[in-house]
């Protein structure tokens, strides 16, 4: 299992202290990021991830999961657009 991560503020930090992890890869466009995966798992309320290219999102995934840490999608939309809403503690 490889894990893809984006984060626009604190990515060195994020590679300095999980350098030795072979299995988390680093991405500087979230679009990227994406890529061939088969979930988002959202944990942080950066502007930019509040209101991506869905359509986009949709076409790189494999699979259209979103797991949503913060609770801040529009699950109806989202289930319309043809993704697999979770909303933790919903």
């Amino acid at each position: 299992m490889e894990v893809n991560s984006h984060d626009p503020e604190a990515m060195s930090k994020l590679q300095a202290k999980y350098s030795d992890k072979a299995l988390l890869l680093y991405y500087e466009d979230m679009y990227q990021a994406v890529q061939n995966c088969d979930a988002i798992i959202l944990v942080t309320e950066w502007p930019q991830y509040l209101s991506p290219d869905y359509d986009h999102l949709y076409a790189e995934m494999r699979t259209p999961l979103i797991i949503d840490g913060r609770n801040v999608f529009d699950k109806q939309m989202l289930q319309a657009s043809g993704f697999v809403y979770m909303g933790v503690g919903r």
